[in-house]
This record gives C-alpha cells, sequence and structure tokens, in this order.
C-alpha cells in the first residue's frame, strides 16, 4: 500500500491558496472556557475541546490547523502561574493539532503570540531576552512536529523581528511572519505596510502579510501596499469586519460570504496563504474554501518596486536609478568631534540624539551611525545606545558603521527596521562575516572595493573587488538588490587623478555589474581650503554619472544646492518642486521651533530638564514654566501625533521626559504652594490579562501632570470601587481588549454608580467604541493615549 506524501507547503504556495482556519476564543469559550481564561491551558486540562475546535475547521475546509498556542510564551504563562508547565502546553498544542486532523494533505502551523511588553528602549524587555523566550517557545512546538510557524497579531515589528530570529535559529521549517495594523493603516507603534514588508522580506520569511485589526475590505487595502514592497507569497488574515454593539453583545457583522468576495483579488495580490481571524468560524472558512476552488490563474503578476529598500519603524525607502540620489547624513561620527567624543566616553546620548534629529530637519535621507572613539571602551555597548539615541530621535533608516562585527552585531539589533552594513572589503573572511550578520538581522551591505592589498589605483581593478563581493553574495544565495558598492573617494591633494578614477569606477560598476552607488564626496576635500565649494562640484560631477547615494553634511547649503539642482537637471524632480521649495527657503528652520519640543520630542530628558532648571533659576515661577512651557509643547506634541506626524515611539520617549521635568518643577516649589495632583485610577477589568494601553494612557497622563493608581490587570470590580473611595479618586479608567471581558466594564460603572462614587468614568481598548461607552454609562470614551489625555482633561476643566 502507497504511503500519501505529507503537502510540501514551500511547493503549494507558489501554485494555489492554502485554506487557512479561523478564530478559536469564543468557540472554546462556547465549549466550557471561562471569561478570562487562558485557552493554551486546555491543551492539559481539555484536549479534546481543542481537538473538536481543529476538527470542525477541517470539516469546513481548512488545510493549515494553527495550533492553541498564540499566549504560550514563559511572560504570558507566569500570568497565570503556568510557567513549569510551558513545554508541555506547547508540545500538546501541535499533538493535538495533528491527531485531529492526521497527517494527509494537510499541516499543523505553529502559533507564537507577542509577550505583551515592549522591546527597549520602549520597554524593559531586551531584544536578547526576546529572542530567549521565543526560542523556549519555539523549540517545544518543535518536539510536538509542527510543520511552519505562525508568528501573529505583532504590533511591534522590533518583537516580530526577535520571533523570527528564535525560530530560524532553530529551524528552517518555513516560516509565516504577520503585523496588526491599527486605524490609519499603520501599527500601533507607527510602522507602514510597506516597511513592514520590507523588513519582513529581509529576514527571510517564507509569507508575509497581517492579521486581525481590519475587515476584509481593509485588509485588502493593507496587502495591497504590502505587496509592491517584495515578491513574497502573502497572508490574508482579517477579522470578520469590525466589532460593532448588538443587542448589548459585541459581534463581528461580515458574513462569511462577504469574506469569500475579496478571494480574487486577494489571490490577484499575491495571497497564497488565507483564512480568518476575530470573529470568524467554520462557516466562514467553509465559504472561504469554496471561493478557492473556484479561482481561475490571477492576470499577470504582481508589480513590485525594484531597487535597495531600506526602513526605519515608521518610514521606507528605495535606493535605485528610477529614484534619485539620495543623502546619508555623516555627522554621527567623532572623528575630530571632541563633544561627541567626549559624550561617547561618558556613554552620553544628547549629542547624538541632536545630530540625529537635526541632520533628518536638514534633508538627509538616511543616517550614518559610527562611535569609533579610542581608548578601552565597550564600543558594542556604545553602538546599541546609539543606535536607541538615533531611533528615538529621528525617523530615517540608519548605516551601522564599523570595522568590528561585534559592533556592527550590537548596531543591527538595536535597530528598529532593515538597516545597511557599512561596510564589507572584498576579502574572503570579511565577506563572509558580514554575511552571517546580512542574513541573521535581515541587513543590506555596502561593499567596498578594498581587499587586503589595499585600493587599487585603476577603475579596472576596483571593478574587479566589485565583482568579486557581487559573485560571493550570489553563491550564497544573498539578493543582489540587497548590496551597494563604493568605489571609493581619495583626497585630490593626496591623489591628484583619485577622483577621475572614481568617476570612472562609478560608470563601469553601475553598468557593467547593475549596482547601486555610495560614495564618501567629502573625502574630496580633505586638507585644502574652501572645502564646501570643492565637495559642491564634486558632487554634481559624481551625481551626472549616476551614483545613487553619497555622503555628506545636510547643513551645508552649497551641498544641498547642487543636490536639489542635479535632481531636477536629470528629471527627478517634477514641476521643480523641491528645487523650488529649498531657495525659497521653505525648509523647516529648527532654530525657530520652541526649545522644549524639541527635547520633548527627540526625549532628551536630561537638556529638557537643564532648560527647566535654567528658567527657573533665572527667576521664572515654577509653575508657569509648566503651564506656559511643559504643557504647551506637550499639548503640540499630540496634536502632531493626531495628524500622523509622529508616532508612538516618540509619544513614550517624551512622556517619560515630561514626568521627569516635572518631578524637577516639584522640588522647586514650596510645601503650601505645591499643587495637589488630581487622582486617576486605571485598571483592566476582571478577566482581561491586556495592559499593554492602559499602561501607554498612564504614562501620558503622568506626563501631564495627573497621579495615577494603576491597579494593574483583571482588576475585580469590588477593588476598583474600593481604591476609587479611599483615594477619592477623580478618574477611573478601564481597559478591555476581548470581547469576552468588555461586559465587565459596564459591571464596575454601575457599581460606581450605585454606591455614590461621582469620580468621572472613562473606557478604551481594542474592542470599545463610543457607542458602548454611552450603553453602559460611562462618561469618557478615547481611542488612544492622546485623546484619553484630553478628553479627561476637558472634562475635568467643566
Amino acid at each position: 500500500m502507497k504511503t500519501k506524501k505529507v503537502m510540501d507547503f514551500r511547493k503549494e504556495i507558489k501554485r494555489r491558496i492554502l485554506v487557512l482556519d479561523g478564530a478559536k476564543g469564543t468557540m472554546l469559550q462556547e465549549l466550557g472556557l471561562p471569561p478570562g481564561g487562558l485557552p493554551e491551558e486546555l491543551n492539559i486540562s481539555r484536549p479534546e475541546l481543542v481537538a473538536k475546535v481543529h476538527r470542525a475547521y477541517l470539516e469546513a475546509g481548512a488545510e493549515i490547523m494553527v495550533t492553541n498556542s498564540f499566549g504560550g510564551n514563559r511572560v504570558k504563562l507566569s500570568q497565570y502561574g503556568l510557567t513549569g508547565k510551558l513545554e508541555e502546553i506547547n508540545r500538546k498544542s501541535v499533538e493535538i493539532a495533528r491527531e485531529a486532523i492526521g497527517k494527509e494533505n494537510s499541516l499543523v502551523s505553529a502559533s507564537i503570540g507577542p509577550t505583551g511588553k515592549f522591546v527597549e528602549p520602549l520597554g524593559e524587555l531586551t531584544f536578547n531576552e526576546a529572542v530567549e523566550i521565543y526560542t523556549e517557545q519555539a523549540r517545544a512546538l518543535l518536539a510536538g512536529g509542527a510543520d511552519l510557524f505562525h508568528l501573529e497579531t505583532f504590533l511591534d515589528i522590533r518583537e516580530l523581528k526577535a520571533a523570527v530570529i528564535a525560530v530560524r535559529s532553530l529551524t528552517r521549517k518555513p516560516i509565516v511572519a504577520m503585523m496588526t495594523f491599527s486605524a490609519g493603516d499603520r501599527s500601533v507603534l507607527g510602522t507602514p505596510p510597506e516597511a513592514a514588508a520590507i523588513i519582513l522580506d529581509s529576514l527571510g520569511v517564507e509569507v508575509i502579510g497581517s492579521n486581525c485589526g481590519h475587515g476584509p475590505k481593509d485588509m485588502l487595502e493593507i496587502l495591497r501596499r504590502m505587496s509592491s514592497f517584495t515578491h513574497r507569497p502573502l497572508i490574508f488574515q482579517a477579522n470578520a469586519g469590525l466589532p460593532v454593539l448588538k443587542n448589548g453583545a459585541t459581534v463581528y457583522p461580515a458574513a462569511p460570504e462577504e469574506m469569500a468576495a475579496v478571494v480574487p483579488e486577494a489571490y490577484a495580490l499575491g495571497v497564497r496563504v488565507l483564512g480568518g481571524c476575530c470573529g470568524t468560524n467554520p462557516r466562514h472558512i467553509q465559504k472561504i474554501a469554496e471561493a478557492v476552488k473556484k479561482l481561475k490563474s490571477p492576470a499577470g503578476a504582481r508589480r513590485v518596486v525594484s531597487g535597495l529598500k531600506m526602513a526605519s519603524r515608521t518610514r521606507f525607502l528605495v535606493i535605485s536609478r528610477d529614484q534619485g540620489p539620495l543623502l546619508a547624513g555623516s555627522r554621527i561620527n567623532p572623528t575630530g568631534k571632541k563633544l561627541l567624543s567626549e559624550e561617547l566616553a561618558r556613554e552620553e546620548f544628547n549629542e547624538v540624539r541632536q545630530e540625529a534629529r537635526k541632520q533628518e530637519e536638514e534633508g538627509a535621507d538616511l543616517l550614518d551611525v559610527n562611535v569609533g572613539i579610542k581608548g578601552s571602551t565597550d564600543h558594542s555597548r556604545l553602538m546599541e545606545k546609539a543606535i536607541f539615541a538615533v531611533n528615538q530621535a529621528s525617523t530615517l533608516p540608519v548605516l551601522i558603521d564599523s570595522p568590528d562585527p561585534r559592533v556592527i552585531e550590537a548596531g543591527l539589533r538595536a535597530a528598529d527596521g532593515k538597516a545597511l552594513i557599512n561596510s564589507t572589503s572584498a576579502d574572503r573572511a570579511r565577506l563572509s562575516e558580514i554575511l552571517k550578520l546580512a542574513r541573521r538581522y535581515g541587513a543590506a551591505v555596502v561593499g567596498i572595493t578594498l581587499d587586503g592589498k589595499g585600493i587599487p589605483e585603476e577603475p579596472e581593478g576596483r571593478l574587479r573587488l566589485a565583482r568579486r563581493i557581487k559573485s560571493y553574495f550570489r553563491r550564497h544565495d544573498f539578493p543582489a538588490e540587497d548590496l551597494i558598492i563604493d568605489p571609493v573617494v581619495l583626497t585630490v591633494s593626496a591623489a591628484p587623478d583619485g577622483p577621475q578614477a572614481t568617476l570612472k569606477s562609478l560608470s563601469l560598476i553601475r553598468k557593467r555589474l547593475r549596482l547601486p552607488v555610495i560614495l564618501g564626496v567629502d573625502n574630496v576635500s580633505f586638507g585644502l581650503p574652501e572645502r564646501s565649494t570643492l565637495n559642491a562640484h564634486f558632487l554634481a560631477m559624481v551625481l551626472a554619472q549616476g551614483a545613487e547615494v553619497f555622503f555628506g553634511n545636510p547643513a551645508n547649503r552649497e551641498t544641498q544646492g547642487a543636490l536639489a539642482a542635479a535632481r531636477l537637471l536629470l528629471g527627478q524632480d517634477p514641476a521643480a518642486g523641491r528645487y523650488l521649495r529649498f531657495f525659497a527657503g521653505n525648509r523647516e528652520e529648527t532654530k525657530n521651533q520652541d526649545v522644549f519640543y524639541r527635547y520633548l520630542a527627540s526625549g532628551e530628558k536630561d537638556r529638557l530638564n537643564e532648560e527647566v532648571k535654567r528658567l527657573i533659576g533665572s527667576g521664572s515661577e515654577p509653575l508657569r514654566v509648566v503651564e506656559e512651557k511643559l504643557l504647551p509643547a506637550m499639548k503640540e506634541l499630540g496634536d502632531r501625533f493626531g495628524r500622523n506626524e509622529i508616532f508612538l515611539p516618540q509619544v513614550m520617549l517624551a512622556a517619560e521626559a515630561m514626568a521627569s521635568a516635572l518631578e524637577m518643577v516639584e522640588r522647586h516649589l514650596p510645601a503650601e504652594k505645591t499643587a495637589r495632583k488630581r487622582k486617576i485610577i486605571l485598571a483592566t477589568v476582571e478577566g482581561d490579562i491586556h495592559d499593554l494601553g492602559k499602561n501607554l494612557v498612564g504614562a501620558v497622563l503622568k506626563a501631564n501632570g495627573f497621579q495615577v493608581i494603576d491597579l494593574g490587570k483583571s482588576v475585580p470590580a469590588k477593588k476598583i470601587l474600593e481604591t476609587a473611595r479611599s483615594e477619592k479618586a477623580e478618574v477611573v479608567g478601564l481597559s478591555a481588549l476581548m470581547t469576552t471581558t468588555i461586559g465587565r466594564m459596564e459591571e464596575v460603572v454601575k457599581l460606581l454608580r450605585e454606591q455614590g462614587v461621582k469620580a468621572v468614568t472613562a473606557v478604551g481598548g481594542a474592542v470599545v467604541n463610543d457607542e458602548y461607552a454611552r450603553k453602559i454609562g460611562a462618561d469618557i470614551y478615547a481611542k488612544d493615549a492622546i485623546e484619553a489625555s484630553e478628553r479627561i482633561k476637558a472634562s475635568l476643566n467643566k
């Protein structure tokens, strides 16, 4: 008797859509999981219930079953006292799914979800700790026999990167990686779909996409934006619409037919795995499976932007012939900079933050980061902290600049997005070291035309080394799009023929190897007078030869003028828009920006405190500093957040800096003038263990001068009542993320009213909306931390 082969995931997704299962939480609750209970615990206490859900989806037509292990990491399990059961819970999740669906024509995908903590510098969880946490969970899932991995519902691209690295360190089995996007089509931390696609593609996962957060139509738009920046297959895992209140219950409105209707368009976009998230059930999956069977081949391949793609957490760019020349700001380099060198030696990073912010405002497209000071300093630690500082102060992608692979790795671990390693020579040992790092962390590489014999004088010699670098990477399956060549600029004072050799090398590399080029233009003038004039003229020659990126000082107007003119003359500035803006002087002038806003926005706590102290020392009343300087700056930051000009990481850093400044103000107040802080109680309702949103609200409220009493998560209504009474709180803020716990909010609001507590009640969370808030009698609904702060202040001021 012939043994049937197990489905080959990688082969199947090249030719058709594989049908995934749907949501499990609601079905498990209907089968006996108590509200607020941990679904993963059922793997060891009631495995037959989990198996029943898997079989229901199998009968509906699902080919891939996702394990009941989403919250199976040690951080989540510790909240239920189940850390000691981690291996068993995860291993059993795979075994239950496998036994329920069999081995033929179906696959088991091991679910891994976020820890619920922010990775540093936004939180206390280090990147290495995150990798360890996910490695532990992935090892247990592999022990159960998982066919592939399902990394889902991640809000932080950096945490998702840690999960990918963890899984890939253990196995070559396929990885499906998904981000969750909020209203405005960015993740909670500000990552757009394009940046997510670029970063995940560079990490080498098999399938990229999104789950949760949106209904089917909005999910299509997210995947459409992703599809333009990756050739990889996509996954579509939408909710059954957005939750609405119906007859007192939260429901997801999208019918099975509505979910199935998007299948043809999703297929044309490149979707090759399709299933459901919150609110979906076997009926939705059945209709999806029926629609998949009726599919015809999509008309033509999707169009993907070509070029070297880079991304930070919140921005992305493409280095290519078509996109025009880009400027890499080069001022974060201690060479010849006494102040920066002294700060780095003390492990202080105010100057790094300031240079990052200023170079972005002055027009840089990327930022080069070098921390190579002399001495026995730990350069790896310096690079990590410097990249943290740059990520905090700027939205630009970064180049990690060091000759030491250990320092480069520290920078890659710290970088939010897809970075560029600067650089590798053509020596095989160096190529091998850099290739390993680029693969592990999903980075692009600068290849410099240098080997053990030095820099060839002749252009053909530099071309030969560039070809050697390209061939090495190609033999090791590293994408050519992720390589850019530096043919080296030598100073004209020491090598009179050097600039001509560089220009010829540039032309040969671009034409014969079809690789982009990056150059340190300012090197040409070293040791000569009037450097900026020489640099600007050489830049014009370099750009005429087609160089894609150059290192330079964004503050130099001659350089910026040459760049603006080159873009116009090369046809890369339609209607001369950028050229006219530059010479009309309409660029943002940092000197006119409020210093309090600048320091808040970049999280420069020390400098903000110094400015507060200076004003108070010069005679300003402490409370007037708060009212006239700090609070208006915080409001401006909130307004810019509302306009999507800045994102949550900046808000979190600003809140921390603001809280520190307020503490300093208090220390300068006489006891009798110390302002009484208005008390606010925050709690996640009973049965709900999600607290990220609540914690963010708390941080912003503290920054606005409130005393926040955080009761934590899964807090009983009675405890909230008792605390509100004893603390005489003016506001009670409630959070819920789960449809099964949202009803607890009504219990709390009703109890407070019945017991005569007159506090303002504020509610929020992923499943909460304004309609629900009104129905349960809450005074305030807020969709995010900034809105919560503004509405609470407005309510209390009434």
